[in-house]
């Protein structure tokens, strides 16, 4: 598990320089149980996590 870290936030950190990446989406149900804003170089936005709130919000309406 400690190899998969590592290499996304290698990945994350050449977007960073080479691209200016300043965040990105964990569009995978796995990705947030790895990555997170406090351990990631750029700000995280979880895919499901967005999903679940707008669906809550659109049903308490």
């Amino acid at each position: 598990m400690h190899m998969v870290f590592a290499e996304l936030v290698s990945i994350i950190n050449r977007m960073k320089k080479d691209d200016g990446i300043e965040g990105i989406i964990l569009g995978c149900t796995e990705l947030p149980l790895i990555l997170n804003s406090a351990n990631c170089p750029v700000r995280c936005f979880d895919a499901v996590d967005i999903h679940l709130k707008k669906l809550i919000s659109l049903a308490m309406e």
